[in-house]
């Protein structure tokens, strides 16, 4: 057999007519644009809608400022005002005007604590099983209390 030799084949007839779907570029290429503008117009909306969310914001950070400082001014204010009132010439004003006279005290008004830091923690707090510690200890001339450092 000749190796130059092509053997034919029978081939079905075809149109030369050119048929209706000979150009499927043309809709891949519409559908690609299509996804590149929605894309384009998605972030163009985004855009759009964070820049309205800062402006509110804004306004907002602006208004809680503004409520900051009438805060402060008010407390200002009221220290100024504290400060008058606390004041000695106003004092005197209010001493005079509702005649509270200065007057030594009534007996009644007078109460008396017992204070168990100026007594010896052993008296205080007696302990039964101390007893020979504490005879033990009265000969010497200082005393043992319970402020005693002991190392």
């Amino acid at each position: 057999m000749n190796k130059y030799t092509k053997t034919i084949r029978p081939q079905s007839p075809t149109s030369r007519k050119p048929q209706k779907n000979s150009n499927p570029w043309i809709f891949k290429m519409i559908i690609i644009c299509s996804v590149m503008l929605g894309t384009i117009f998605c972030a163009f909306v985004l855009r759009i809608y964070l820049n309205d969310r800062t402006e509110k914001l804004n306004r907002l950070a602006e208004k809680i400022k503004f409520e900051m400082e009438e805060k402060d001014r008010e407390i200002l204010n009221l220290k100024n005002k504290r400060e008058y009132l606390c004041s000695w010439e106003n004092i005197e004003k209010k001493i005079k005007e509702y005649n509270l006279a200065l007057r030594p005290t009534e007996y009644s008004q007078i109460t008396y604590m017992k204070r168990y830091d100026s007594i010896p923690y052993d008296q205080a707090y007696p302990d039964p099983g101390r007893e020979t510690e504490v005879a033990a200890h009265e000969n010497f001339e200082t005393p043992v209390s319970a402020y005693t450092i002991r190392y």
